[in-house]
């Protein structure tokens, strides 16, 4: 999710694995994402039930289980006009209960918290990550993510763009580390990912995700909407019977899931 302008995320669209980009949509349709993966998080937390398993790492026994990640640049647009606080909710129900199924988050902004956000504490106590680079100095004393000694290092390190403090144990004040972060330029990511790209069209064609990309900046297309796309695939048209039973079948298991078809 790009809360800005979509520009920095507009290349990624093209990532064969990557299931949703979202560039400069409205708040109420960045949140729908989040919605999309609790849903994702229940039918997992189903299918361990199902064979007595706690984590991703023990389902693997059985099946094959790819990892999420959702990365949302300026997360703090989740929480505008939301006045029902569902997108804290979310946000925080995906960090305390997503990384068991394998579901993880990277969040990133110019400073910490947003205005909007309900329950901020709790959701960043379940983020054991916490990376800090330039800012204010007012921004940095205000801090609640890390303590006396990690603000100390932000103000002495963080002086340039690039420079960077993590820390990987929730803040401790004994586990921050200065450092650099590293520069990809823009010709070495449009290579990274021509060669993704080149090696994905070499998988089975039902192995990769049908990227859904919402862009605020234009019009949607009938033929970026990935169901729409897998029926103009077919090689013959359905029957009304086929066509009904495609449509009442599970998303998640290929069809469109309208009950009610």
């Amino acid at each position: 999710i790009d809360g800005k302008n979509g520009v920095e995320f507009q290349p990624y669209t093209r990532l064969p694995h990557a299931e949703v980009v979202s560039l400069l949509t409205a708040p109420e349709l960045a949140r729908s994402v989040l919605r999309e993966l609790i849903e994702e998080m229940q039918r997992r937390n189903a299918f361990f039930g199902q064979k007595g398993v706690r984590q991703i790492s023990e389902y693997r026994k059985f099946g094959d289980m790819p990892r999420i990640l959702l990365v949302v640049d300026e997360y703090q647009m989740l929480f505008e006009d939301d006045k029902d606080g569902a997108g804290s909710a979310d946000l925080r129900l995906l960090s305390e209960q997503g990384r068991n199924v394998g579901i993880h988050i990277l969040l990133a902004s110019q400073r910490f918290g947003a205005a909007g956000m309900l329950g901020q504490t709790a959701i960043f106590g379940n983020i054991h990550l916490r990376m800090a680079m330039k800012m204010t100095e007012g921004d940095v004393r205000a801090l609640t993510e890390f303590q006396a000694k990690g603000k100390a290092l932000i103000s002495a390190t963080c002086d340039l763009p690039g420079k960077i403090v993590v820390n990987d144990q929730a803040g401790d004040d004994t586990a921050n580390l200065a450092g650099k972060v590293a520069w990809l330029s823009l010709e070495r990511r449009n290579t990274l990912l021509k060669d993704l790209v080149d090696k994905a069209a070499l998988a089975p064609r039902d192995s990769l995700p049908r990227t859904v990309v919402f862009n605020g900046n234009a019009q949607p297309a009938i033929v970026d909407n990935p169901p729409a796309r897998a029926l103009l695939d077919l090689p013959a048209w359905f029957t009304p019977k086929e066509l009904s039973d495609h449509a009442r079948k599970p998303a998640d298991h290929g069809g469109l899931g309208i009950d009610d078809w």
